[in-house]
């Protein structure tokens, strides 16, 4: 049962991912400079604690078919970032070399910074009904 102010939460994220994709990859910032959607990530899991994200890995072209390969990608970089496999909110795509969590800034940040990770976006997904 989501609260309002998830909603508004969620709201929110989405209309900020929105014009990072319409302003030319970056919303302005009040100091000038551009801010992109990493950028972003990171003030709502600052506000919030944590943000629901998709990371995309980057993968061979043949590796990508291949359940056994997509699984050891995942441990490689949720280790990496996170430190661990086990996360209780994790959802693994089996069938496309990516997965789902809850992220908090650090975790964002080395995740931006793995050469491993193609896409780090909100889960639109998450959005209460």
């Amino acid at each position: 049962m989501a609260t309002s102010t998830t909603r508004r939460h969620v709201l929110a994220l989405a209309a900020a991912i929105l014009a990072t994709t319409t302003i030319g990859g970056g919303a302005m910032a009040a100091d000038g400079g551009v801010r992109g959607p990493k950028d972003i990530l990171i003030r709502e899991a600052q506000r919030w604690g944590t943000v629901r994200i998709i990371v995309i890995l980057r993968m061979a072209e043949a590796d990508k078919t291949d359940e056994a390969k997509i699984r050891s990608a995942q441990d490689a970089v949720l280790m990496r970032a996170f430190g661990r496999t086990d996360m209780p909110d994790l959802r693994r795509h089996t069938l496309i070399p990516s997965f789902a969590l809850d992220a908090k800034p650090d975790e964002i940040e080395r995740l931006f910074a793995d050469p491993d990770v193609a896409i780090v976006q909100v889960d639109g997904m998450a959005a209460p009904n």
